[in-house]
């Protein structure tokens, strides 16, 4: 069955080495085993191997994005933006050629909230682009939803962006809970957690009410958030109610927010996330190439689910939100 895939990472090594190179990069550890990541580039940083394995499982398009999260390291604000123009540039021009088989989402330098705002302005000017990658917070804990950022979100919503909140860093301040269990820290599970967290801030502060054009793509199945919605619903409606939210939390579920299979190919949390969401509201991506594009197209084309969820999954719901013919 055709698949349009919407999590797909691409880099160059000169932006991948941010993530290690700037001051506040270096000497940490990335919590993903050093012999994989060396595995990974060469195939990150081309679109030869993508294109075969894509022209092999019915894959007719990549939505493609950052391959690291080295942009929010930088500091220095006029770094930060020639960085990630120069990044968006560079897909932008991997994308016009091939126009039929990829489209982007950009890198914003989240240093400088008025720096993201125009950025994003100007990418979603340029047919490359279906929208921006995010993360929820800086690594020192300027959350997103913070007001310093209220220039970023007006932006957005003015352009009803769509923003794929990207796992990332976990803060300082915040990996006492992980350590020491360094397996802890990363994909297998803290990623997971605080960026389910980082979408109840936005919920709970009453963000997306105030810019309800905004619309979040999450990956890896809604990071946990489907299997809880009952309960969030349950016990936010009986908890101390400093939450600004005008609706309950699992409204904005449905009304701000998509959800991705990358990285998740569990049956179950599929048609947990079809339940909760509506078939309308998941799409397909692999995490390419942190994540085998053969498991993913069998995991979709096996799953149990009706024909027409299939459908609605693999391309139809790309199609219909991103206007792709």
């Amino acid at each position: 069955m055709k698949k349009i895939a919407l999590e797909e990472h691409i880099s160059l090594p000169e932006f991948m080495a941010l993530r290690f190179t700037t001051p506040r990069g270096q000497g940490k550890p990335f919590p993903l085993d050093p012999g994989e990541m060396k595995a990974k580039m060469p195939v990150m940083c081309s679109t030869e191997p993508r294109l075969k394995e894509m022209d092999e499982l019915g894959i007719a398009m990549q939505f493609l994005m950052s391959g690291g999260n080295g942009f929010d390291f930088i500091d220095d604000e006029t770094e930060a933006i020639a960085k990630t123009t120069a990044f968006n540039d560079w897909i932008a021009s991997v994308v016009r050629a091939h126009p039929d088989r990829f489209r982007a989402f950009a890198a914003l330098p989240m240093v400088t909230p008025q720096g993201m705002a125009d950025e994003l302005e100007r990418v979603l000017g340029r047919k490359e682009f279906v929208g921006a990658n995010i993360s929820g917070v800086r690594l020192d804990g300027d959350y997103l939803d913070d007001e310093k950022y209220s220039v970023f979100w007006e932006k957005a919503n003015e352009l009803g962006a769509f923003l794929y909140l990207h796992p990332c860093e976990t803060p300082e301040n915040a990996k006492a809970l992980y350590e020491p269990y360094a397996c802890l820290n990363g994909s297998t599970w803290s990623w997971g957690v605080d960026t389910a967290t980082y979408i109840l801030r936005f919920i709970f502060s009453g963000l997306l009410d105030r810019y309800p054009n905004v619309k979040i793509i999450l990956g890896h199945l809604g990071e946990m958030l489907p299997y809880n919605a009952v309960r969030i619903d349950g016990r936010w409606k009986i908890s101390p109610m400093d939450s600004r939210n005008a609706h309950e939390p699992s409204y904005y579920l449905k009304k701000n927010i998509y959800i991705t299979t990358s990285g998740n190919s569990s049956p179950a949390a599929l048609k947990c996330a079809l339940e909760v969401m509506g078939a309308d509201r998941v799409l397909f991506a692999c995490d390419y190439p942190f994540e085998s594009n053969y498991e993913f197209a069998e995991f979709i084309e096996k799953a149990d689910i009706s024909e027409e969820e299939r459908e609605l999954v693999c391309y139809r719901n790309a199609e219909r939100l991103f206007g792709l013919d």
